[in-house]
């Protein structure tokens, strides 16, 4: 038997006050099983000829597709892109995601432009620069641009970018010299710059048991006192400041690093979830008071954790109620499975109507033989907030 849905007008109704905010979501929706049986998971095609025109118009977001907007030509957006005054790609992007960009202009325009003008970021900015492989024949050689570099005395990366922006840079040296000079001499931003400043991965440390034995002697308790003594001129350059990524192969907590022997919280080994939440509920605490209580005790096993929630994320936890055994849920867990206020409580009416729900206990009861459907609360004044029904009531 062929589905029967409701007309257009009333999907499009329900599909705004449900305020889902793009196709995707409202698809994912569908398969979980929490739109209405009568409104479709592909209205797209269900509505097609029948009022459909796009995603945007249906919730009511007002989006428009990419590949169905309307640009400028490339010759009028390449106009406004030159009167930005921007020096590279990087201006742009940031630009982009301000929002003050036209919406008549892509984001993307080596997309858009793509055999309709485009060239490249130089030629689109007005800046005339080419990318290092199309300009790499006219850059000077690296000797030559090395020493000229090191005659400005720059300290690092931010103060090269600075002067690639300053407009004072020659046009025959590249702005991104570690890809222009790749296999024709470049080493690493000290050698170019003239610091000798070395990157982390390239430096050579003690190896992890030397560079312990010489932390011991430092007596650092904690690592609030180990950045503070990584920062200082007593760290031995052979030792890094960053541990933990140079030694992750060996690692084993600053507990370990510093000779404390203490243990992060999120390095201890503590039971399986099941395991924990199975001694926890032969304790028979009533709620999540009781258990910070015992947690403080020294009666708590220490492969225990104080905060569960936090130790399980992702590995079982489900709530106090489901981790105590009390079976309570708390209302903001309840709330994220359940339509919004509006579109639930014209449900509830439609419904009540359907099977002639006039009483708390007609609606229990309709609840219990399962003609309420799972998006909809059984007890709605528990899941939405007066605050929220009014703001609600007054944007109908």
């Amino acid at each position: 038997m062929k589905k029967q849905f409701r007309s257009f007008e009333d999907a499009h109704e329900f599909a705004i006050y449900s305020k889902i905010k793009t196709g995707k979501e409202w698809k994912e929706l569908g398969k979980q099983g929490k739109l209405p049986k009568d409104i479709p998971n592909r209205p797209d095609h269900v509505y097609k000829d029948k009022g459909w025109k796009d995603w945007g118009h249906f919730l009511g977001t007002g989006f428009v597709a990419s590949f169905n907007r309307k640009y400028r030509s490339f010759t009028d957006a390449q106009k406004y892109a030159i009167s930005l005054n921007f020096n590279n790609k990087d201006d742009w992007n940031n630009f982009c995601n301000t929002g003050e960009k036209p919406k008549d202009i892509p984001n993307r325009p080596d997309h858009v432009y793509k055999d309709k003008g485009w060239k490249d970021w130089g030629h689109f900015l007005g800046t005339g620069n080419m990318s290092p492989t199309t300009k790499s024949l006219t850059w000077i050689s690296f000797v030559d641009a090395r020493k000229t570099i090191h005659s400005l005395n720059l300290k690092n990366i931010e103060e090269w970018k600075d002067y690639c922006k300053s407009g004072k840079k020659p046009d025959n040296i590249p702005s991104i010299p570690n890809t222009a000079y790749k296999n024709k001499g470049w080493i690493n931003w000290g050698d170019w710059l003239g610091t000798g400043y070395v990157a982390t991965f390239n430096r050579k440390y003690e190896s992890f048991e030397i560079a312990k034995k010489i932390i011991y002697d430092f007596k650092i308790l904690n690592i609030v006192e180990w950045r503070k003594f990584a920062k200082s001129k007593n760290k031995p350059e052979t030792i890094p400041a960053n541990p933990p990524e140079v030694y992750k192969d060996q690692w084993k907590g600053w507990g370990d690093w510093l000779g404390t022997g203490k243990v992060a919280n999120q390095e201890k080994q503590f039971r399986s979830f099941e395991k924990t939440r199975d001694f926890v509920q032969k304790l028979n605490f009533k709620n999540r008071g009781e258990w910070e209580k015992y947690s403080k005790s020294k009666n708590k096993p220490i492969d225990i954790p104080a905060n569960p929630g936090l130790a399980y994320k992702n590995k079982g936890w489900k709530g106090w109620g489901y981790f105590l055994g009390t079976g309570k849920v708390a209302n903001q867990i309840l709330s994220k499975n359940y339509l919004s206020f509006i579109p639930a409580r014209n449900e509830a009416r439609m419904l009540a109507k359907k099977y002639n729900l006039k009483t708390w206990d007609d609606w229990v009861l309709a609840k219990k033989e399962g003609k309420i459907p799972d998006y909809i609360p059984l007890e709605p004044n528990r899941v939405y907030s007066k605050n929220k029904r009014k703001i609600n009531d007054e944007k109908i």
